[in-house]
């Protein structure tokens, strides 16, 4: 559907929510072609059962890390953040248990992923995420790039629209290769 016109220039939406939930069923069973993997919705339902409850969110990134790790070579050629993004944002709207917002303009602030609630489901937690990925030939780059995570993340914190989210975690997570090697929440101020 056409969102916006201007110029000359046409940007483009999905029509609806239905229409976004195909699209999303459509890339998950997708990757699970290509890539072999085999997984039920139930059980990533039990993932983000256990991130939404709990914040446990390490049997969700097990999900993501199995699901990298099943991709060829050639699939990382050019990968970035993007994908890592993607994935999370596939499996997480396959339950319907978050509104997800990616990359939402916040005071010029631009948080990769957020969690929120969505009506009438209240987990008691809601998460904002900072991923960020780096190839195995960049992992000496890990703790330059940890820190400017974490520093991007503590300004998301201060802005007036996230200090009003209620139960709201906040992840720094960043992946070298197919592994998460940094998983480290980080707590308001």
């Amino acid at each position: 559907t056409l969102q916006t016109e201007m110029l000359g220039e046409k940007k483009f939406q999905i029509p609806n929510f239905v229409l976004k939930g195909l699209y999303l069923q459509f890339f998950i069973e997708l990757v699970q072609i290509q890539s072999g993997l085999c997984f039920e919705t139930v059980d990533v339902r039990k993932f983000l059962i256990a991130l939404a409850q709990d914040n446990n969110p390490k049997p969700f990134l097990n999900l993501i890390e199995n699901t990298l790790k099943r991709l060829s070579n050639r699939d990382f050629v050019q990968f970035n953040e993007k994908y890592i993004k993607a994935l999370f944002v596939a499996f997480v709207s396959l339950v319907n248990l978050y509104y997800v917002k990616s990359e939402m303009e916040i005071d010029r602030k631009y948080p990769d992923l957020m969690l929120m609630y969505r009506p009438p489901f209240f987990p008691n937690y809601q998460f904002v995420f900072e991923l960020k990925y780096l190839k195995l030939s960049e992992s000496e780059k890990l703790k330059d790039v940890t820190s400017a995570a974490i520093n991007q993340i503590e300004k998301y914190l201060k802005t007036d629209e996230i200090k009003a989210l209620k139960n709201l975690k906040a992840y720094v997570i960043v992946f070298v290769g197919t592994e998460v090697m940094v998983l480290n929440e980080v707590l308001k101020r």
